[in-house]
C-alpha cells in the first residue's frame, strides 16, 4: 500500500510539480491549494507525511501545522518557505514540524527528507521521524 502525503501550497504550478515528482518515486500524493482546504482533507483521511507551505493567503502555514497537531499530532509535517521569518521559524519548531526547508530547493533534497522520515513508498509502519530543528 503508497504511503499518503498532502501537498498544500498557493502557487498551484509549484504544487502540482512537487505531487509528480513524489508519484513518480511511488508515493500517493494529494495536492491542495489553500489552507483552508486542509481542513476538510485531514478528516477524509490519514496522511502519512504533510508538506506546507507557510506563506499563503488565508490560512497560513503556521495556522495549518497547528490544525494539523490537534487533529493528528503525531503526523509528520514538513514545512517550506521562501522567505520565513525568525518567529515564523520559532513556531515551526513550537508546533514540532520534523523538518524545515527553504525554498528554492532541489527536488532530491525533498525526496531524501521524505525518504527519511516516513521511509520509502513500498514500506509500511515504523514511527515517524522525530521533530527536528529548522
Amino acid at each position: 500500500m503508497k504511503k499518503n502525503i498532502l501537498v498544500i501550497d498557493d502557487e498551484k504550478m509549484f504544487c502540482l510539480l512537487l505531487k509528480k515528482f513524489l508519484e513518480k518515486h511511488g508515493y500517493s500524493v494529494k495536492a491542495v491549494f489553500s489552507g483552508t482546504d486542509v481542513v476538510d482533507q485531514l478528516w477524509e483521511r490519514k496522511y502519512s507525511l504533510v508538506i506546507s507551505d507557510i506563506c499563503m493567503s488565508e490560512l497560513n502555514g503556521i495556522e495549518v501545522l497547528q490544525k494539523i497537531r490537534i487533529a493528528y499530532p503525531s503526523t509528520p509535517v514538513i514545512m517550506m518557505s521562501g522567505n520565513a521569518s525568525p518567529n515564523a521559524l520559532e513556531q515551526i519548531r513550537q508546533f514540532q514540524a520534523q523538518k524545515f526547508i527553504q525554498k528554492p530547493f532541489e527536488l532530491k533534497v525533498l525526496l531524501s527528507e521524505v525518504e527519511t522520515i516516513i521511509g520509502p513508498p513500498g514500506e509500511e509502519g515504523g514511527e515517524p521521524a522525530a521533530p527536528a530543528q529548522a
